[in-house]
């Protein structure tokens, strides 16, 4: 009796499918650190071919549009690093060195909380909720400093990926056409299977990469307004990692929530000062979750809440921060996937 694959295995577009998938896995998790600068220009490349697109549909030539889309990007790319950078940096400097007295004030707020619960629930406990809470705010600030330190070193690499992919960029649109045509050299032949996942997922990835954008910054300018004006620090800090938290749906919101809190009773204690920070705070998220992302991103993905969470979860705990960052675009291309084996088989077997 001779064993036999499945027919959909022995199906050549099926194996080619396969075979472009396993590559591309292997290049990402085998060289990730080495191509990481082409890989950040790739994306970035994508999402200005997008805007290059729309443009050449209300009759603006390619070399227009690529002129001011490029120059529009470096402009952006000289303010993240000349302003942007050293903004987010010397706010983290004055919260690592303000860390001590945060920590204080944490501790000497909950203590007089817990201080009220002493006849409920005993002084020994409370002295031992006291002390924990103390050792963990104490680990988390060095943590924080540590990191920062270590940090350091990294901006000089982070300067030498920004003139890298700045350079990347720029050849990836204006020789486009070129380098498709190269990589189609080693593309299979068999590949009408591969190239309807692929226009699935540019189709998907296309109206989500964009919407997110928007999103980020539409979150990050309201919740950056609002903690100005309610006067709590570290307010650019704060709003910066709420809007980039918003690529990592559900999970991020709440993550967030935790500095926020920290950093607002810090400041006021249990107060209502602090309330109307967490309180501006869920009001935009609420209307991110209710409102915007449902206009702005959509049904892009046409993904299920359910989907995408086990992606954060499966993504995440593989590849850490970076998965859980990009657990839906990964989650996009393994349902496009799916879907066009499954289409494969409904049509018989033949795809």
């Amino acid at each position: 009796m001779t064993f036999q694959l499945p027919p959909l295995l022995r199906d050549r577009q099926v194996l080619a499918l396969l075979g472009v998938i396993v590559v591309a896995l292997v290049l990402v998790v085998g060289f990730s650190g080495a191509i990481a600068p082409f890989l950040a220009a790739a994306v970035i490349a994508y999402v200005l071919e997008r805007m290059i697109r729309v443009l050449g549909r209300v009759g603006v030539p390619r070399w227009a549009s690529f002129g001011a889309i490029y120059l529009a990007f470096f402009l952006a790319l000289l303010w993240s690093f000349f302003w942007l950078l050293p903004a987010v940096v010397g706010q983290l400097r004055a919260l690592v060195g303000d860390l001590p007295r945060i920590i204080s004030a944490v501790q000497t707020t909950a203590a007089a909380r817990l201080e009220e619960t002493r006849r409920l629930v005993g002084a020994g406990y409370v002295e031992e909720v006291t002390h924990r809470l103390s050792d963990q705010l104490r680990e988390a600030g060095q943590a924080a400093v540590t990191g920062v330190i270590q940090g350091i070193p990294g901006l000089i690499t982070l300067l030498v990926y920004m003139v890298l992919v700045t350079f990347l960029v720029f050849f990836f649109i204006k020789d486009k056409q070129r380098i498709l045509d190269w990589i189609c050299r080693f593309w299979p032949r068999d590949r009408l299977l591969l190239n309807r996942v692929l226009k699935d997922v540019d189709c998907q990835m296309g109206r989500y990469v964009t919407g997110k954008l928007w999103e980020v910054v539409i979150v990050t300018v309201a919740t950056e307004i609002a903690f100005e004006l309610l006067g709590l620090r570290y307010a650019f800090l704060l709003a910066l990692i709420a809007g980039v938290s918003v690529l990592i749906p559900y999970i991020g919101a709440l993550a967030v929530a935790a500095p926020v809190a920290l950093l607002a009773f810090a400041q006021w204690g249990f107060t209502w000062d602090a309330g109307w920070v967490l309180l501006a705070y869920g009001l935009i998220q609420l209307v991110d979750g209710n409102l915007l992302a449902p206009v702005i991103v959509g049904e892009a993905v046409h993904l299920h809440p359910t989907a995408i969470i086990l992606a954060l979860l499966v993504f995440g705990s593989v590849w850490g921060v970076w998965g859980a960052f990009f657990a839906v675009p990964l989650a996009v291309v393994v349902k496009s996937v799916l879907d066009a084996l499954s289409q494969g088989e409904g049509e018989g077997g033949s795809v």
